[in-house]
């Protein structure tokens, strides 16, 4: 496969868990989520390119799920009269955990890559570190 098309799978991935999780809810895309995870980081790649994919993963995930974080404003209820600041705070909380969570996700797959065996049992290593 294309070293550039490889970049592909963590984005399909995302979508997949994306489409795991409510409105949507297909639970077994959930099991499916992973397997271009695996395809990715069994792939000769460098640990940062690994990282890297994770992260992309995480960031189209973390930031469309938690997109309603968005819609969940406050500004009417407290009465603020600069509202746009009450809203760029909360954009700007939005994206520091949609960052951090897909830091984990890095963190994640950089794990993986370094302790897996290669062998059937990696599968339940990748979804117990992600249980962390």
């Amino acid at each position: 496969m294309n070293k550039k098309l490889i970049f592909l799978l963590p984005i399909l991935s995302g979508v997949l868990l994306i489409f795991s999780y409510p409105p949507y809810s297909v639970k077994f895309l959930l099991w499916l989520a992973l397997v271009p995870l695996l395809i990715f980081i069994n792939f000769d790649l460098t640990k940062k390119k690994i990282f890297g994919g994770d992260f992309l993963t995480g960031l189209i995930f973390s930031g469309v799920t938690t997109s309603w974080f968005l819609l969940a404003s406050t500004v009417d209820w407290v009465g603020a009269e600069k509202k746009i600041i009450i809203i760029l705070i909360l954009a700007l909380t939005w994206l520091c955990y949609v960052i951090l969570a897909s830091f984990f996700y890095g963190i994640v797959a950089y794990l993986f890559f370094r302790l897996r065996s290669k062998n059937w049992f990696d599968v339940f290593f990748l979804v117990s570190l992600d249980c962390l």
